[in-house]
């Protein structure tokens, strides 16, 4: 192969290039004067003077490149393309004739495609014609695609082209790419004459299967909705092929369910056979019309006996789907047929699950009126319907589920998180519009007459205490004013008491609630053996408030010791930034200042 071309015989290659060139006698002169090693010269794509010219189908041009010595007539540019590909791509017959008369011309394929690929494609009869008539000319060859002229033509819904193909007797009908055959082209086209010119062959085989995807001449036809060519292959091929599954285990019943082709799948549930449950790993034909809402699909496959519950191995149930994509009327045909509306995915999760997290209250209102639904259903995070409400902020779906006689408040999660443990997380967690909902929620379940309102996580931590230490005073107060709301529930990693949450935040509001609880013990210890007083002392003077508001509660001791002796009046006099909390504690008529801790050390020490 020469190199690039140079700017001094640019002239020259370019007028291969030129349409309206004609003076082929002075071109005749310039090639004669181009040095040998010049004459294969290339452009950025790799095309050489003579591929252009060959490409531009002017024969006078190319016969004047061809006297000169060296002329490479086999080169490839860039896409593997030679002369005789070009001129057959571009329907150039002179020229494609002129070069079958060279002796040494490769006929070998380097391209994606054959030359008479190519010629095909593009509907060139005459140079199909020339190519076939060539000793070398082969039929059923086939480019680096591995697709032959044939399949081209039909990919190319050139009718006129095919029909010439096919009235060359080794022609092979059936060849395949690994896309498929040319009827599955002609199929995946929706072309129906050019379906039914191929299917007239008496070699023609319907049910191959594209390597590449598994699917069939039938499964395309399905896929586009063309109940015609549908009918023809049914009527004129094998009917078994309506059965066949493609590499994702989606059979022709499958697509036309999914896209709502009602009469395509009137046609395939007529054929002897037919399986209405066939399902891959994820879904049936009747999960696929549910999921994109098409009613008058889902009503006919119930009508012909399929199973409404039937969910594949890693798929939800149609119920769920229905569910989950707010199909009211598919829910109700659904149910109406049979359905188990408490049938569970493999996570556990029912319809009513999906109503409950994406918040849908028709389909809601549906289902708890359905005779037999379970209300108290677990997944594999031991969430129920009620926690999904809690969690998304459902408000209508709480107040339906509290209703049910059955329900189950006192449920918990994988966390040992309650329903209300939840609603109250939300309080905080949820953006500020969405607060005053969880709060009415947290409200609506401590109505609930079997409502325990002391159940704490997985790490101990009742409702109150979690709120005492995310600081929000009215889900605290809320939960205070349940009669029997534990207030001194401690966690068992710190041992704190939600009194001693709202010190250590130096919380006053919350500290006032907790203080005026009847039940609140003053004195309660941590795991280091502190009461809130002198927690609320370590806070230091950010807490001279919530220290007034202890030091005047009866009951308090204000020489308590913790686990080393020292009382809140010891910590105290530790820093002198906290004189305002010593002259407080000093004023208590009950503190002793001589208490000594476990070193011997009293308060003035």
């Amino acid at each position: 192969m020469g190199s690039t071309i140079g700017l001094w015989n640019r002239l020259i290659f370019q007028a291969a290039f030129d349409v309206e060139y004609k003076n082929y006698e002075a071109y005749a002169v310039s090639w004669s004067r181009l040095p040998e090693r010049e004459v294969n010269n290339t452009d950025k794509d790799g095309n050489t003077a003579f591929g252009k010219a060959c490409e531009r189908g002017c024969v006078e041009t190319v016969e004047v490149i061809l006297q000169v010595p060296g002329v490479d007539v086999n080169h490839c540019n860039k896409e593997g393309q030679t002369g005789l590909f070009l001129a057959s791509q571009g329907g150039n017959w002179e020229v494609l004739e002129r070069l079958l008369q060279i002796e040494d011309l490769d006929l070998s394929v380097n391209s994606s495609q054959t030359p008479m690929a190519a010629a095909a494609r593009n509907g060139h009869d005459t140079c199909v014609e020339i190519l076939l008539a060539h000793p070398g000319g082969d039929v059923n060859s086939v480019g680096k695609d591995e697709c032959t002229a044939l399949w081209h033509a039909a990919a190319a819904g050139q009718h006129v082209m095919v029909e010439q193909l096919l009235s060359h007797g080794e022609v092979d009908i059936n060849k395949a790419s690994p896309d498929g055959t040319p009827l599955l082209q002609a199929c995946k086209r929706g072309d129906e004459g050019l379906a039914q010119l191929l299917m007239q062959h008496s070699a023609i085989q319907t049910d191959a299967a594209a390597e590449s995807t598994g699917r069939t001449a039938l499964w395309e036809a399905c896929a586009i909705g063309n109940t015609r060519m549908v009918q023809m292959l049914l009527q004129q091929g094998d009917r078994s092929v309506a059965t066949v599954l493609d590499k994702d285990g989606y059979s022709p019943l499958h697509i036309a369910c999914q896209r709502g082709y009602i009469d395509v799948v009137e046609c395939l549930l007529h054929v002897d056979g037919i399986d209405v449950d066939v399902a891959s790993d994820s879904c049936t034909p009747l999960s696929l019309a549910c999921i994109h809402g098409h009613l008058g699909v889902v009503e006919m496959l119930l009508d012909c006996k399929c199973d409404p519950s039937k969910a594949p191995a890693r798929g939800a149930s149609p119920v769920q789907l229905a569910a989950h994509f707010d199909r009211k009327q598919i829910l109700q045909a659904l149910l109406n047929a049979g359905a188990d509306v408490n049938r569970c995915s493999p996570d556990g999760r029912s319809a009513l699950h999906e109503a409950a997290l994406h918040r849908i209250p028709e389909v809601a209102h549906v289902l708890l009126a359905t005779k037999g639904i379970e209300t108290n259903v677990q997944d594999q995070n031991g969430r129920t319907p009620l926690h999904d409400a809690c969690y998304r902020g459902n408000k209508p779906l709480v107040h339906l589920l509290l209703q049910q006689k059955r329900i189950n408040v006192a449920l918990q999660d994988k966390h040992k998180r309650t329903p209300l443990w939840v609603a109250c997380n939300g309080t905080v967690a949820s953006s500020a519009d969405m607060e005053a909902t969880y709060v009415t929620m947290v409200r609506m379940l401590l109505e609930h007459p079997e409502q325990d309102v002391n159940l704490a996580d997985a790490h101990g931590r009742s409702p109150l205490w979690w709120m005492t230490d995310k600081c929000h005073l009215t889900t605290c107060n809320a939960l205070l004013e349940h009669p029997e709301c534990d207030v001194n529930q401690k966690d068992p990693e710190e041992g704190c008491a939600p009194l001693h949450r709202a010190c250590l935040q130096g919380n006053r509001d919350i500290a006032r609630l907790c203080l005026k609880h009847r039940d609140t013990e003053l004195n309660a210890a941590d795991k280091d053996g502190q009461s809130p007083l002198i927690v609320a002392v370590r806070g230091g003077a950010e807490n001279l408030f919530i220290l007034k508001m202890m030091l005047v509660c009866k009951g308090l001791d204000v020489n308590h010791q913790d686990n080393i002796g020292r009382t809140a009046l010891w910590w105290a006099c530790r820093s002198a930034q906290l004189v305002e909390l010593v002259e407080l504690l000093l004023k208590h008529k009950d503190i002793d200042v001589n208490i000594q801790d476990s070193t011997g050390r009293t308060p003035l020490m």
